[in-house]
């Protein structure tokens, strides 16, 4: 990314994301980024595997649980999500934020960077596990 520039902190941020997923993230992992994050597949050589890029009103034409289905069936192991965007607007935070709910119950927050919340799926056969160990046959 030699030569971008911008005013902020926004490209340090984002190479604290890159150093973070080339050490933590293993290279073929599903990963989605909210509301997206233009230049990650190209600083990371990673190869997309949700079918949108940008989660914004209006481009993105999936339901909040459409995303969470696609998810599931695309194997998205890693959510990322950036807390402060360049160009504030109400809709696209909102927009985030209604499909970051709809994602809580599958992925669990294992690191919060500068401006990048890192998230990794629970394991389905672990929470179900979990969920019988809590069962003592009590009502």
């Amino acid at each position: 990314m030699k030569g971008l520039s911008t005013r902020g902190d926004w490209i340090p941020n984002f190479e604290e994301l890159v150093r973070y997923s080339d050490t933590n993230i293993p290279a073929d992992a599903g990963i989605l980024l909210l509301p997206g994050e233009d230049p990650f597949y190209y600083a990371t050589g990673r190869k997309p595997q949700f079918p949108v890029l940008l989660f914004d009103h209006t481009v993105n034409p999936y339901s909040p649980e459409q995303i969470r289905a696609i998810c599931r069936e695309r194997n998205i192991t890693w959510l990322i999500v950036k807390e402060d965007l360049q160009n504030e607007e109400d809709a696209v935070d909102n927009e985030k934020d209604k499909i970051t709910a709809a994602l809580e119950d599958d992925f669990e927050q294992v690191e919060s960077l500068t401006n990048y919340d890192i998230y990794r799926r629970i394991d389905p056969n672990a929470k179900k596990e979990s969920d019988d160990d809590d069962d003592d046959g009590s009502p």
